[in-house]
């Protein structure tokens, strides 16, 4: 396949350009069901993955390096979708944003996956470990805002944005899986960290579900305590957890829940 002698870096950015191409023509010249974009998506980033980061990409790996990108085409689908007051060029800007985001992220995944493939760190490994984290908050952003525009309850949107929250947090224990300074959980506490990090995205967004205020800022802050749960298995799993730290996050997170209550109508 001629594809596969294309250098990788190469193959990310063409891989990028057409993904800019599609978010265009799915949201700027059709108009499908959000559904159908769904399936659509899933289809495309699954071809792109395979694709891309062949041969490292296998049956046991595939899901965990599209769980980003995935993540990241939802957020922008539906942040597109619900927020359809953004004029034309605003929207062209945030696509292409997208564009350089996922060019990022399967940079990121590729250093996973090579990892995983040789079981053996590379040089890259620590930088790609910090990009994923801040990655996922990022992405995080946009797709907790969308997920807050649907119109159901306010329950079910925060259980949608928690079960977000585990796949990040599955995903960082993928990316952690061969850092030598980070201990080896057993699958129990695995379990117990990951509903950890879930438990705690879900209380954030249950107790700001009923107040008047921007989606937007509700993602921030749910989005603030995703950071915090994230740093703290970090933490924990490095045996770095320390009050300087979790006082900063705690900060944070108590800022942008201070945000929102200015914010308020």
């Amino acid at each position: 396949m001629a594809l596969i002698r294309i250098e990788r870096r190469h193959k990310y950015i063409i891989q990028s350009v057409l993904a800019f191409i599609y978010v265009y023509l799915l949201f700027f010249r059709f108009n499908l069901s959000l559904k159908t974009e769904f399936f659509l998506t899933l289809i495309f980033v699954g071809f792109a993955s395979v694709i891309s980061h062949y041969p490292n990409i296998k049956v046991n790996n595939i899901v965990f390096g599209m769980i980003l990108p995935m993540q990241l085409f939802l957020g922008m689908a539906m942040f597109l979708r619900f927020f359809p007051n953004l004029n034309s060029t605003f929207r062209l800007v945030i696509v292409a944003a997208f564009s350089v985001l996922y060019y990022i992220t399967s940079l990121v995944d590729n250093i996973f996956l090579v990892i995983h493939d040789r079981e053996e760190q590379i040089p890259l490994y620590r930088v790609a470990v910090t990009l994923a984290q801040i990655l996922s908050i990022i992405i995080s952003i946009p797709l907790f805002a969308s997920i807050f525009k649907i119109s159901v309850n306010g329950v079910i949107q925060s259980a949608v944005v928690s079960i977000s929250a585990l796949l990040f947090s599955i995903y960082q224990f993928w990316g952690l899986g061969f850092d030598k300074d980070a201990k080896k959980p057993s699958r129990g506490e695995m379990f117990l960290l990951n509903t950890f990090v879930m438990f705690l995205v879900f209380v954030a967004s249950v107790s700001v579900t009923f107040f008047p205020t921007e989606s937007f800022l509700r993602a921030l802050y749910v989005s603030a305590v995703l950071m915090f749960g994230l740093n703290f298995v970090d933490g924990y799993l490095k045996n770095d957890i320390n009050a300087k730290n979790l006082s900063q996050f705690i900060f944070i997170v108590f800022l942008f829940f201070l945000l929102l209550l200015v914010f308020l109508p």
